[in-house]
């Protein structure tokens, strides 16, 4: 914004601040063009002593306005280069300790999920029939026994109280239709 710079000009920034015109001095740019040097008076945002700041013709929209603190009470270069690596270097600490602790709910997860999956195993293996066949219900042995009980003069009936299976299982068995 070109401004018609008269001594005594009163700016107030966008961070409510006021700034007052004390000088003006011609400058002439390098392509030639009559321009100004102005010079402001502004307070310190820190202990409140009046400081300088010079601009072009452009005034308070110039990016030294923006300039809070006296010089006493500025940031130097090396000051700001600290602060930003610091910050840099907490925030890689940061970012390690989160992807550590990511990485370590992760490799919960996955444990909990083994213990989980050897659970379901255990569960289905306790669960499936010792004889094989989820149907089966008499084991080789009992085959026998029962052929051998049917021998010395068990009936059906009696063997299908003491097995369990029914009668007409132990008369397919004792036929030679089942396990043979």
């Amino acid at each position: 914004m070109q401004i018609e710079p008269t001594i005594g000009t009163l700016a107030v920034l966008p961070d409510q601040r006021v700034a007052t015109l004390t000088a003006i001095e011609p400058y002439t740019r390098r392509d030639g063009a009559a321009s100004a040097i102005l010079t402001w008076t502004m307070k310190c945002a820190t202990c409140s002593a009046p400081y300088t700041v010079t601009t072009g013709r452009e005034g308070p929209a110039s990016r030294n306005l923006k300039i809070k603190n006296c010089p006493a009470h500025r940031a130097n270069w090396a000051e700001i280069v600290d602060r930003n690596r610091k910050i840099g270097e907490a925030n890689r600490k940061r970012k390690a300790t989160v992807k550590a602790s990511k990485a370590a709910v992760r490799e919960a997860q996955k444990a909990a999920r083994q213990v989980a999956m050897a659970e379901q195993a255990a569960a289905k293996a306790a669960r499936a029939n010792p004889l094989g066949h989820p149907k089966r219900k008499l084991s080789d042995e009992d085959v026998a026994e029962i052929r051998k009980l049917s021998a010395d003069g068990f009936s059906s009936g009696d063997l299908a109280m003491v097995f369990p299976v029914s009668s007409s299982a132990i008369r397919n068995i004792l036929g030679g239709r089942r396990r043979a």
